[in-house]
């Protein structure tokens, strides 16, 4: 009968792979787990849809099914060695159930990376234990939430967050997958779900300067050493949790307006010798790179 050998080599790169189908064997070469995973993948698509579907039992076990192949050859390595998806689950939550069926889809058309936009002005996602009111204040939107409907949410409350536990399942389940999940944290802009946690992240002054989603209070005040330990803190759970090397810090569409009224941010440009409140956007990526980088990670973000 035919069988399938895995035979490893050491002359294939990272995600490189072969195939060759005869009458009487499945031959796979590859010389890393992830080539692996790849032409067991490529294998699944030669065969009929049905290979997706859950497998039926009957009262003595499994059900086998016979798959047939066709004689090939092939040869595939990745042309592009970061092929990524982005998913956002700010602005409309998906639960671990979803993700874990997200995972598996990307899985299949070879995607290793999934970019997690966790955090945004429309609800945080991620349990932080330092900070509870991330998560029982700043995921919940609604008519008598702090948060507002947004993106035809509606009246009722609507939102949700991962547990540390279930971040940890969904990260392990997708590096089974050869996926390394990017966690994004949206800073200093796209905060509102932060400030209507802890309010005092906020700038020292009653403007309302509206981001370009027509957001308003939505911006870290820079100025203030207390908002750089809170990153601390936040971004050591982070990082704790995600096994990237990098975390993305965001860094798009900042109402950086918002501090050319502030007492504690115009300090720090007096300091520093700056002329334009914009400055202080480098100054602020500075210090959160460091953090970041403090915790063993890189820090990436929107080039703005």
């Amino acid at each position: 009968s035919a069988a399938i050998e895995m035979v490893s080599v050491r002359s294939m790169g990272d995600e490189e792979y072969s195939i060759e189908v005869t009458g009487e064997r499945i031959l796979i070469l590859s010389t890393t787990r992830a080539g692996e995973f790849y032409a067991i993948q490529t294998l699944l698509q030669m065969m009929p849809a049905g290979v997706y579907k859950p497998v039926s039992t009957n009262v003595e076990g499994m059900m086998l099914r016979e798959w047939k192949v066709p004689a090939v050859k092939v040869s595939d390595s990745p042309r592009f060695a970061y092929r990524g998806n982005m998913f956002d689950v700010s602005r409309t939550f998906f639960d671990k159930d979803y993700m874990l069926r997200h995972i598996d889809f990307l899985a299949y058309h070879k995607i290793n990376k999934l970019h997690w936009h966790l955090v945004d002005d429309n609800g945080w996602r991620v349990e932080i234990k330092k900070y509870p009111k991330l998560t029982q204040v700043g995921t919940w939107s609604g008519a008598y939430e702090a948060l507002p409907p947004a993106y035809n949410s509606g009246a009722e409350r609507y939102g949700g967050f991962y547990t540390q536990d279930e971040i940890r399942e969904i990260v392990a389940y997708a590096a089974d997958r050869n996926i390394e999940i990017i966690p994004e944290i949206d800073l200093p802009g796209h905060s509102k779900s932060v400030a209507v946690s802890y309010p005092e992240i906020l700038c020292s002054h009653d403007k309302d300067l509206l981001s370009v989603q027509g957001e308003s209070k939505n911006v870290f005040c820079v100025g203030k050493e207390s908002n750089y330990r809170m990153l601390d803190n936040i971004m050591k759970e982070i990082a704790s949790l995600f096994p990237s090397k990098y975390i993305n810090i965001g860094g798009d569409e900042v109402v950086t307006e918002s501090w050319k009224y502030c007492p504690d941010c115009q300090a720090v440009m007096k300091k520093m010798g700056y002329k334009d409140y914009n400055e202080l956007q480098g100054w602020f990526t500075s210090k959160a790179s460091k953090i970041v980088a403090s915790y063993g990670k890189r820090a990436m973000g929107w080039d703005e």
